[in-house]
């Protein structure tokens, strides 16, 4: 195909200059030039290569920690030198395996999914996925962003309170007020976590809160077959009943690493980004004819398949019991950026995740379920988000209510 070859010559002779930009705009000018049928031919190619076992973890995949297409690396806008440099530790020899030349694919795979889903430029060192607002209300200290929220809810006309079961008109009116406010446009003082932290840009401990997961997802014996088919079936139909199974299949299969809390938190994370990646698909220029949010994705999942539960959540319960070190087995190069408040931050942002895609604790596995409000609250209340903790209780208890 002589516009792909074309294509890749001139990727290779920007990469230089690219590197050196933090910010950098979707490189997909050539591609936008290309009809539908040549950018699936591009997509299925780089397909191939992203299946392929590589050099780490005993030749994981990229599937095997990204999405089941890589659209995530088209969301975030990776630039095409990031994309080989951190893929270079990935390459392994040998025509059967993720090789230099295999990488290509991968690069131009992700400008045509670029292009396929009408993606706009984000910088992948500062976009946080679901973020209300895009940022966190700005503030020194918590004390300052939780005054800031309360004066929104202000604003709004919210009077917090538990009292939402007398029949008073004005409660109701409070009550219906509540159950209009979205969680996913509401500026919260909590920053939520990046897609992934990059070493190569940042010291900071959070790249253990980012969405990508420490082990691969590797199932042993045939679970291997089934999970490579069930991939392909999400990729070719990518519909709620193809991600249910996916998603319910990673909750029942074994895997190749001794269960453990390392893993519990991968398998949790793989999850995670398996629902998030779903959304992702929904927000180009092809939102008109349908959207998607977390919340209704998990709950339409849980239609689907009841087992799948809330994995933001579960990944929040995980860093809440405030794991030890000598558990989660990290490198050297992770170990050195933990402190002790560490595990309390990344419970809280992905806790407030997890109750952004279920108001009302319908997913949460927690006994008795209101044990939900009280976890929550007591991350809020140790944080010094008092307006936030109100705000969720009153919240919850209208959801609750309302089921």
């Amino acid at each position: 195909m002589n516009v792909l070859k074309w294509i890749i010559l001139s990727l290779a002779f920007s990469a230089v200059w690219i590197g050196c930009s933090r910010t950098i705009p979707i490189e997909r000018t050539d591609y936008e030039m290309l009809s539908e049928a040549e950018l699936n031919e591009i997509i299925e190619t780089g397909l191939e290569a992203w299946r392929m076992p590589g050099a780490i973890a005993g030749g994981a995949a990229c599937v095997q920690c990204h999405s089941p297409d890589g659209i995530d690396l088209a969301k975030a806008n990776y630039s095409n030198f990031t994309v080989r440099r951190r893929g270079a530790g990935h390459a392994a020899p040998g025509i059967e395996t993720l090789n230099a030349s295999k990488l290509e694919d991968i690069v131009n795979k992700i400008r045509a999914l670029q292009v396929k889903h009408g993606f706009t430029a984000v910088d992948p060192q500062e976009w946080i996925p679901f973020q209300p607002g895009e940022l966190p209300i700005e503030g020194k200290s918590n004390q300052e962003r939780d005054a800031e929220f309360g004066r929104f809810l202000k604003d709004m006309g919210l009077i917090l309170s538990m009292d939402w079961f007398n029949k008073e008109a004005d409660t109701q009116q409070q009550a219906e007020r509540l159950t209009e406010v979205n969680l996913l446009d509401l500026p919260v003082g909590i920053r939520l976590n990046l897609w992934s932290e990059d070493p190569y840009y940042s010291s900071s401990a959070d790249i253990l809160g980012d969405w990508l997961p420490l082990n691969p997802i590797r199932p042993t014996g045939s679970g291997q077959y089934l999970f490579d088919e069930l991939q392909r079936a999400y990729t070719a139909n990518t519909g709620i009943k193809q991600l249910s199974e996916l998603l319910s299949f990673i909750s029942e299969v074994d895997f190749r690493t001794p269960a453990g809390t390392l893993d519990f938190l991968s398998y949790s994370k793989y999850k995670a980004q398996l629902i998030a990646q779903h959304s992702f698909r929904y927000t180009g220029k092809k939102s008109e004819q349908r959207s998607s949010s977390i919340d209704e994705i998990l709950s339409d999942l849980n239609r689907a398949e009841p087992e799948i539960g809330n994995p933001f959540w579960d990944i929040g319960r995980y860093f809440a019991d405030s794991p030890t070190i000598d558990e989660l087995n990290l490198p050297e190069s992770h170990l050195s950026r933990l402190s002790g408040d560490t595990f309390q931050d990344l419970a809280l942002a992905w806790l407030w995740l997890g109750w952004m895609a279920d108001p009302g604790f319908q997913f949460t596995n927690c006994e008795p379920e209101w044990d939900c409000v009280a976890i929550l609250s007591d991350q809020l209340t140790e944080h010094e988000l008092h307006f936030h903790r109100m705000f969720m209780k009153s919240k919850a208890a209208v959801e609750r209510r309302y089921q």
